[in-house]
């Protein structure tokens, strides 16, 4: 049986022939975890030049140098997914970036509310988290992790074009799929009815987002249609240019998760009336916040991400 490689990020940047030291944890990793020993091959990556395959040499000085040998996957853009959360306790905030990570979100925004009960965050411990979530799923970059700001700061800083899904455990919203066309009506013209979150829901169709279904609704169908091919599995090559990436014109959005308790009335109100806000409904049970990014990321990526795209297995 083919050994699986180790993958590992670095910093430095990555052609073939050059040599990389690595020092500290990662050669505690490959050398004393790992026990990888000179002739030994690893995985590579630093979010910019793709993934390589790199070779050990013999140690020097307690660090553990790798030759790079050839790139096993080029660079490809991963989908442009935001979670917005407010922070919850240590284990389940930490789960949620793991997983947020596995599931290709590109940055997690994280939101002091009225009800939040965590002011401080070991930003340190979370981004090594995503850097681990990243090797072993095979990601070829991390997820940007931002310092905690107000629900309000948030909003009003908010990039224009880019839509809110506000998670909305009253029901007030519509159901996730029918507001991403994952019921067979293609972004129909009920389907961005409502605002976004635990807020209210305005029953008209949302401004923000209405402008982008002419933009989005040629490509949903072959979305959605791709998605089952994913579950089913791929044919298709173990070489880099075989990756098809989610579709810029598809991803631009955010998932909004409020903290234990939900958002207050007065942030509600706040949220039902940004522009780019649109609630939506995760079922008729009341998740935990973990549950609920979970669900929401699982979701989008299956009907508008990057789970349509068809590739070969990374691992060797």
């Amino acid at each position: 049986m083919t050994r699986t490689l180790s993958r590992l990020l670095v910093d430095e940047p990555l052609r073939s022939g050059d040599t990389i030291a690595l020092a500290d944890s990662k050669a505690h990793y490959l050398l004393n975890v790992m026990r990888l020993v000179p002739g030994d091959s690893v995985l590579i990556f630093n979010g910019r030049d793709g993934e390589w395959q790199a070779d050990v040499l013999a140690p020097d000085n307690k660090t553990c140098r790798l030759m790079i040998a050839h790139q096993t996957r080029s660079q490809e853009t991963s989908a442009d997914l935001w979670l917005v959360i407010a922070p919850v306790k240590r284990n389940p905030l930490e789960l949620t970036i793991e997983k947020a990570t596995e599931l290709g979100v590109a940055q997690i925004h994280f939101v002091q509310t009225d009800y939040t009960q965590r002011s401080k965050l070991n930003m340190e411990r979370l981004n090594t988290i995503a850097v681990v979530a990243a090797e072993q799923s095979g990601r070829l970059e991390v997820p940007t992790l931002h310092d905690a700001k107000s629900l309000s700061e948030i909003l009003e800083t908010w990039p224009a074009g880019r839509s809110i899904l506000y998670c909305d455990e009253s029901g007030m919203g519509q159901p996730i799929a029918t507001v991403l066309g994952g019921d067979g009506n293609a972004f129909g013209a009920n389907a961005f009815s409502g605002s976004a979150g635990t807020g209210s829901n305005t029953g008209t169709r949302n401004g923000g987002l209405e402008r982008g279904v002419e933009r989005i609704a040629g490509d949903v169908v072959r979305v959605v249609e791709g998605v089952f091919d994913t579950f089913l599995g791929s044919s298709g090559s173990d070489t880099a240019d075989q990756s098809v990436g989610p579709d810029p014109e598809i991803q631009s959005s955010a998932v909004l998760i409020g903290p234990e308790g939900g958002f207050s009335p007065n942030e509600r109100a706040l949220i039902s009336r940004h522009s780019m806000a649109t609630a939506v409904s995760l079922g008729p049970r009341i998740l935990r916040a973990e549950t609920a990014a979970i669900a929401a990321l699982a979701v989008i990526q299956a009907i508008t991400g990057d789970w349509q795209a068809v590739k070969g297995d990374w691992r060797n």
